[in-house]
């Protein structure tokens, strides 16, 4: 891992520029050919962002030490951890931003006046606890001393039978207190007013002021005193509700109401305290509460308490009672996930060893309680991977690679202990979704189609539907069709729908027909998938024109007598073209099709006129059957067919002959 530390003042304002990772840690250059860097805010993203392509560093908040750090530790960080990308310059890089303290806040009483009292007759030395100030700026800047100035006395006197008298908790508060160092005589002054100034230690220097108003009250013999001002007493975190802290209890030299004590918390003890702890008013028993006390929380509490007899004019003792919460194995292992935005999700061209998520197991409690290890469950196809020991960092990388096709999904389990007596753990499921790579290219359903088509289908209408599959998922297996024919020159009146792969005739194609062409359309249908880069396949289709009942027959019929002579006329047939140039498109030529080459006749080309072509004699065959084809001279000649029916009428050309006897 790889660290970097930055010092920023605490009033830095959202969007401020701290600094540039590749920069700091001298990253070479990378040409605009290579893979570039990429950087992920793994922890800490709610404070500070990192620019993902550049590196740099910047506030994602305000930041005010007071707030981010709300129990005054000695320094307060800001932890940060990035993540460098891809794999190839895969790195983890820890940031430490500590929040310097500006003296930004004046120390503050808890309230302006300060209202006690002292029987005339207390003991020179006696103790009257006041409230101290707070101070969330740290060090220098916090609370550095108490000072007491005189206001007003009601006998206009300037002088003040108290000392100001400052103590230390053990962690190094400051508790204000005033000393009696003269005797009272109420008759001659009967209250005091005193200014009691809190100063912190920052330049210049802030300070709070609260006034402290003391009435002197009639003689009680004898003030409660506690045997000991402060105790320190440590209670594990784990203490249900009702566990007696401790009992203090002070004595009182007076006898009947004036040696009956009563406890409570003054007001210097916070709302937050009160709400953890009972103080029995008659036993001085301190108790937890709910909802308990908790290590992790807060580690000290101070409590003060106030000890007064029930007599009349009484005046308070004060002891310090310091709580130190001792921690227990009471918080279960968080195991928190990253997946790395570089990925987005696990994909299935990860190679071995590709890393996809970010594992960080953390544990507030302490010491042994808080070290935590994983492990990775059941998993053949992925493995974990340690970053960082000490802070429980891990990788999960792909230990082979992934097939979508053949797996999609992953639940990996992983578990999380800690080594405390007893053991907790904790397991958590990240679902894993593999990303689909372009691998897989369409395939079709056959080897190739071969589909037959009526003449007479009209404009628009399907024909057939060539369908391709694609293994893919998402844009890699959206698949988009084309149709071209085989011959690159040829016109074909056929389109495909490029979504559904369905094959149609088309809107403007010219009319199929049978009897001029039988030849077959033979294309090429090519399937590409939309991943990147595309794949594709191709598949050959033949679509053949089946002929319909499309014409009219045109018959003639002509009778003839046998044995007529080479060139006699028999009849004649007749086409119409109604185009206009006379000697291409209405040009017509005419022949004998689909007939015997034996037949004795033959016609005129030009005309249409059929003649004998050789002699013939009724008994040889009759009536003859002739198929003739009109056929004009234009560039895409069309043609026409009629049916000739020729009939032979027998002449009497043979003598009777006697076959008996």
């Amino acid at each position: 891992c790889l660290q970097l530390t930055y010092r920023v003042k605490e009033d830095t304002g959202q969007g401020d520029y701290i600094g540039n990772i590749p920069q700091e840690l001298n990253f070479p250059s990378l040409a605009p050919s290579q893979k570039q860097r990429n950087y992920q805010v793994l922890a800490g993203g709610d404070k500070i962002t990192v620019d993902p392509v550049l590196g740099d560093l910047n506030t994602a908040i305000r930041l005010d030490r007071e707030k981010l750090c709300p129990y005054n530790p000695p320094t307060c960080v800001i932890d940060v951890e990035v993540a460098v990308l891809p794999s190839t310059y895969f790195d983890l890089i820890k940031v430490q931003i500590f929040i310097e303290d500006l003296n930004d806040n004046a120390p503050k009483f808890p309230s302006d006046v300060l209202i006690k009292d002292i029987s005339e007759s207390a003991f020179i030395g006696t103790i009257i606890r006041l409230d101290s100030a707070t101070d969330p700026d740290l060090g220098l800047n916090a609370i550095h001393g108490y000072e007491l100035e005189v206001s007003t006395l009601n006998s206009g006197e300037t002088t003040n039978p108290f000392q100001l008298v400052v103590t230390e908790n053990i962690d190094g508060t400051k508790i204000p207190q005033l000393q009696l160092s003269e005797t009272l005589d109420r008759e001659v002054t009967s209250s005091y007013e005193l200014l009691l100034k809190a100063i912190d230690g920052g330049t210049p220097r802030l300070t709070g002021t609260a006034t402290i108003e003391i009435t002197v009250t009639d003689s009680n013999d004898n003030q409660p005193t506690f045997p000991r001002g402060s105790y320190v007493v440590e209670v594990p975190e784990d203490r249900p509700e009702g566990f007696m802290v401790i009992q203090v209890q002070a004595t009182d030299l007076d006898s009947g109401t004036n040696a009956d004590l009563t406890y409570s918390f003054p007001s210097l003890v916070s709302a937050h305290d009160k709400a953890i702890f009972r103080l029995d008013p008659d036993s001085g028993e301190i108790s937890v509460k709910e909802p308990g006390l908790d290590y992790e929380n807060r580690t000290i509490h101070h409590l003060t308490v106030e000890a007064r007899d029930k007599g009349p004019n009484s005046s308070p003792a004060y002891t310090t009672v310091t709580v130190q919460v001792v921690d227990v194995n009471d918080e279960y292992p968080q195991i928190v996930i990253n997946f790395m935005d570089y990925l987005d999700t696990a994909s299935q061209d990860d190679t071995p060893s590709e890393a996809t998520t970010f594992v960080t197991i953390t544990d507030r409690d302490t010491g042994v309680n808080g070290n935590v290890t994983c492990r990775l469950k059941d998993s053949k196809d992925f493995e974990l991977y340690e970053l960082d020991k000490k802070e429980s960092r891990y990788l999960i990388k792909t230990n082979k690679t992934l097939d979508r096709e053949t797996k999609p999904f992953y639940n990996l389990k992983i578990e999380a202990w800690d080594f405390g007596s007893p053991s907790l753990t904790n397991t958590t499921i990240i679902a894993v979704e593999l990303e689909d790579v372009n691998d897989n290219p369409p395939t079709f359903r056959q080897p190739s189609y071969t589909v037959g088509v009526g003449e007479l289908i009209r404009n628009g209408r399907k024909v057939t539907q060539i369908k391709a599959t694609d293994e893919d998922d998402g844009l890699n297996a959206r698949i988009t069709y084309t149709i071209q024919p085989v011959n690159e020159n040829e016109n074909l009146p056929f389109n495909i729908e490029q979504d559904t792969g369905i094959v149609r005739f088309g809107p403007n194609a010219e009319p199929l027909d049978a009897d001029i062409s039988t030849k077959a359309f033979l294309m090429t249908v090519t399937a590409t998938d939309n991943g990147t880069p595309p794949l594709s396949a191709t598949v050959s289709l033949t679509i053949t024109v089946n002929d319909e009942n499309d014409n009219t027959t045109t018959q003639y019929s002509f009778l003839v007598k046998e044995h007529l002579q080479r060139g006699a006329y028999i009849g004649y047939v007749l086409a119409n073209d109604s185009d206009a140039d006379t000697l291409t498109n209405a040009k017509v030529t005419y022949s004998f099709v689909d007939s015997n080459e034996n037949i004795p006749f033959s016609i005129n080309p030009d005309t249409g006129i059929s003649t004998v072509l050789i002699s013939y004699d009724v008994l040889q065959s009759q009536p003859y059957i002739l198929r003739v084809k009109a056929r004009d001279e234009g560039k895409e000649p069309r043609q026409n067919f009629a049916t000739v029916q020729i009939y032979l009428i027998d002449i009497n050309d043979n003598p009777p002959s006697v076959s008996f006897p």
